[in-house]
């Protein structure tokens, strides 16, 4: 088992042992988008964080599921997301990213388009919401782009890696450290992501409504 796939799965296994509490309907980010209101994409990124989407420290996106070379060539204590505010940001010594391949601002536009009488289960903000832990010379070479809604919930194909075709460094990559495999982005589909998911969700022992929620 690789470096990365055992911290992937040791972060998820210790959520679904010891961290109920941030998983209880009753958290305040969950609550908050489970009620009438559903909240806000602030409170889906925070969700997001409790899974290791997150760079800042203590995470370092311990929990991300895809994870470019570059970053995983990065030694796991030298991973720095920090952006001290006494430095200008040319000095800044973070060199992490975690890259909301589907926004979270686009999961929550979602998120309130849905019927007001659909299953209201935390499942939906991991099954169609796609990060990936990268380098952040690799953040720099995507640019702006990708702060526009990813097009693959309509593009017919499902391919969400897709936008980073033609962006993404030649000499680097992205892989599934769950499976071991490298990110064929011309080809994944959300499928294939929904796959994977339900896959670790068995195998850190989560609870069997979360499984089952995940589309198939």
């Amino acid at each position: 088992m690789s470096r990365e796939q055992r911290q992937l799965l040791d972060h998820w296994e210790r959520l679904f042992r010891e961290g109920r509490g941030k998983l209880n309907l009753s958290s305040a980010p969950l609550s908050r988008l489970l009620s009438r209101d559903r909240g806000s994409r602030d409170d889906v990124r925070k969700f997001h964080d409790v899974f290791g989407w997150c760079a800042k420290r203590p995470v370092r996106c311990a929990g991300a599921i895809y994870r470019s070379k570059d970053f995983m060539e990065l030694d796991p204590d030298q991973r720095d997301a920090s952006k001290p505010r006494n430095l200008a940001k040319c000095d800044w010594p973070r060199n992490i990213h975690i890259e909301h391949t589907v926004l979270s601002s686009q999961l929550h536009d979602m998120w309130l388009a849905r019927p007001i009488d659909a299953p209201v289960s935390p499942v939906f903000f991991i099954s169609n919401g796609i990060a990936a832990a990268m380098h952040v010379k690799e953040e720099r070479a995507l640019g702006g782009d990708y702060r526009t809604p990813n097009p693959c919930f309509v593009d017919g194909k499902g391919l969400p890696f897709l936008r980073y075709v033609g962006k993404f460094p030649s000499t680097s990559s992205i892989w599934n450290v769950f499976t071991g495999q490298r990110i064929d982005m011309m080809t994944f589909t959300l499928a294939d992501h929904r796959h994977t998911v339900r896959a670790l969700l068995k195998m850190v022992g989560a609870p069997a409504e979360w499984i089952n929620e995940v589309p198939i």
